[in-house]
């Protein structure tokens, strides 16, 4: 069990200040029948039980309620919902069902702070419950728990664990480990030797290759992240792959002075693409050091008319994500210098290259990533002049594409967004132009049609978050 809240018997604890008592663990987040998390602004208190004034931690149902986040809490191994109120001072979203609360305070029914040791300031919280895992110990807390969230990766392996790739926040390493969620405690295995080379690497990915294999690169950062201007510069992606067997011993594939190459990590092996050559191999990776073989597969495709560079080749464009069917693989290139993107699609059996061209123009925030896929298609907001105007699909098994208007941009000047690929949704926050409320807004990414969740004259909504 995580250990228990700080109380009053401690000396430095002021005896004034609410405490929970030793005897009472922190078990779970009263979540349930949520569609999102919110935190709201501005004022530094929070607020509970309808009391929206003070800044605070809520929950959003379907029908637009707002509830304070409650906590539940262990006595003698009974658990029962406490009047505790938790605010933490961002939220992040890890995989499909964990999240990650970074700093987080609590308050009692009458908004007074309540002491808690450091095993509650920063937590992983599973989405299907609520339950609560403590994050400190794992990696470098003096960095942040799990350095730079916004800049690391994380896979679930399908077993209470996930597979991490933490990028530090001063940008100096990334370190892949495992960490395993149990009795309330995330613990930290790593999976990386002091000799990883990797130094410097922003923005990686995983991959869960066959035979226990796991491979990262450096990719350039979710077209989400740019917009939202959380993303500092831009970076050519894909141009190292670091593996890692699972019997022990790692290997390496591409530079990071290396500005022609690009790879593509697939289930059995990686695509080294030359993008001033335009030639491809296809590297099989086996499951421990020194097995990997290559062989030449075939060329890129490019069209001309819609490259605007100097010379006839992909230099200018990164790997910005790519996905992997039976038959082919569908990876998408982006400009590093514009938001132009190009398509291309590989066929396993002929080991030949083609274009795709989507219907949609304009910058497009899809991400061709398994974990993305919803009922066979994926699905991306589309921007034009600054506005988000429709969404856009990809059906890679069919390989057509299609858009949708949506209005949403003639009504609400947009602030922020957070998409739910999965389940096809997205939320937006923004100003509504016709009183000038901040509201957030939830769109649906198949249909196009959007509701509103939250809408008030004075308070911004400084997070949102998915829950299902």
């Amino acid at each position: 069990m995580l250990m228990a809240l700080a109380c009053c018997a401690m000396s430095s604890c002021n005896s004034d200040e609410p405490t929970l008592g030793k005897d009472k663990n922190l078990t779970r987040f009263d979540i349930s029948n949520g569609d999102a998390l919110t935190i709201l602004g501005n004022v530094s208190s929070r607020a509970m039980d309808g009391d929206f004034s003070k800044a605070g931690m809520y929950k959003i149902d379907n029908n637009g309620n707002i509830t304070a986040v409650g906590v539940f809490v262990n006595e003698d191994g009974k658990e029962s919902l406490s009047d505790l109120t938790v605010t933490p001072y961002n939220i992040y979203n890890l995989t499909e069902d964990y999240m990650y609360f970074e700093w987080c305070s609590y308050y009692d029914a009458d908004g007074d702070p309540v002491s808690a040791s450091d095993e509650y300031r920063n937590l992983i919280v599973r989405r299907s419950d609520g339950l609560i895992f403590s994050a400190k110990g794992i990696y470098d807390s003096s960095l942040g728990v799990f350095g730079n969230p916004m800049s690391s990766y994380f896979e679930e392996d399908g077993q209470h664990r996930l597979i991490c790739a933490i990028s530090l926040q001063d940008g100096s390493s990334v370190t892949i480990g495992r960490v395993t969620l149990s009795t309330g405690l995330g613990t930290w295995e790593q999976l990386t030797t002091d000799g990883w080379p990797f130094n410097g690497m922003d923005f990686p990915h995983l991959v869960q290759m066959h035979n226990g294999v796991i491979a990262t690169s450096c990719n350039f950062p979710s077209i989400d992240d740019l917009w939202n201007g959380t993303a500092i510069g831009q970076f050519f992606g894909g141009r190292t792959v670091g593996i890692i067997y699972p019997n022990g011993g790692y290997d390496v594939f591409g530079s990071s002075d290396n500005w022609v190459t690009r790879y593509a990590t697939l289930e059995n092996g990686l695509l080294e693409m030359n993008t001033e050559s335009l030639e491809v191999k296809y590297v099989t990776i086996g499951s421990s050091y020194g097995q990997s073989n290559s062989q030449k597969v075939g060329n890129l495709q490019i069209d001309d008319d819609n490259i605007d560079i100097p010379t006839t080749n992909l230099f200018a464009y990164t790997i910005s994500s790519w996905y992997e069917t039976a038959n082919k693989v569908l990876i998408k290139f982006r400009s590093s210098h514009d938001v132009s993107s190009i398509y291309q699609v590989y066929d396993k059996q002929s080991k030949s290259f083609s274009l795709l061209t989507p219907e949609f123009d304009g910058e497009d925030n899809i991400e061709l990533w398994k974990r993305n896929l919803c009922d066979g298609r994926f699905y991306c907001l589309i921007r034009e002049n600054d506005k988000v105007t429709k969404v856009g699909w990809i059906d890679p098994s069919t390989l057509t594409t299609g858009t949708t208007p949506i209005h949403i941009a003639n009504e609400i000047d947009i602030t922020t967004f957070v998409t739910d690929y999965p389940n096809g949704t997205a939320l937006l926050t923004g100003t509504r132009r016709s009183d000038g409320w901040k509201v957030a807004v939830s769109l649906d990414l198949k249909t196009g049609q959007y509701s509103t969740l939250f809408n008030d004259p004075n308070r911004p909504i400084i997070t949102l978050l998915p829950l299902n």
